[in-house]
């Protein structure tokens, strides 16, 4: 649950100031959980499925940090939490043109998804 996934998140940045994405969060405390349960000595490998970047409003919550509201300014937070630049791809929306202001009611989209096909 919500509560687990932050949990697992800000323990993980306490011990070894390293900041887990939600879902490898997941994995993480399935890991601990199983190795408790099993009383389990096996070793485990946790693949990272995602970037912390991805979810940043949520990460920064999870260790208890203000969010700006501003997308970049929470990239940037978290930047300077994890000690580790914001990836690229993520980093060059900063600069990019914004092509799509249209915002639809859910309602009114199938008639907004049928008049821009018409177009």
């Amino acid at each position: 649950d919500q509560s687990a996934t932050r949990a697992a998140i800000q323990s993980v940045y306490e011990k070894d100031n390293y900041v887990l994405d939600p879902h490898t969060a997941v994995a993480y405390r399935v890991a601990q959980d199983y190795i408790k349960a099993e009383r389990s000595r096996t070793k485990m490998v946790i693949v990272s499925t995602a970037s912390p970047y991805k979810f940043n409003d949520t990460v920064l919550a999870a260790l208890d940090k203000d969010v700006p509201k501003d997308p970049m300014e929470a990239l940037t937070a978290l930047s300077n939490i994890a000690d580790a630049p914001i990836p690229a791809g993520l980093a060059s929306l900063k600069n990019a043109e914004e092509l799509h202001r249209t915002v639809v009611e859910k309602s009114e989209m199938r008639r907004a998804v049928a008049a821009f096909a018409r177009k």
